[in-house]
């Protein structure tokens, strides 16, 4: 949507002990597997192991929450997001 993780990215590079990452996922990419892959997208955008916070831009009431959910949930068993916004 607004494209700047990789800028962020950049910015945050010497910062990274002192900088809590955080991002979304948009509201058409709540799938189970498109949640993944747009968290797996974000990590490389932005240059980090692990997405402090990872967000819910915006509730998608054709795509059922629980699919939502378990993907984060994966994401956080995986250690790629250490928590989930909604």
């Amino acid at each position: 949507m607004y494209r700047n993780e990789e800028e962020v990215g950049k910015a945050i590079a010497a910062r990274r002990s002192k900088i809590i990452p955080a991002t979304k996922v948009l509201d058409s990419h709540l799938r189970y597997d498109q949640v993944l892959r747009a968290a797996d997208e974000s990590l490389r955008r932005l240059s980090v192991d692990c997405i402090n916070l990872y967000q819910i831009h915006w509730p998608n009431h054709s795509i059922p929450i629980a699919d939502t959910m378990r993907a984060m949930e994966e994401l956080v068993d995986a250690g790629k997001v250490r928590y989930v916004g909604v």
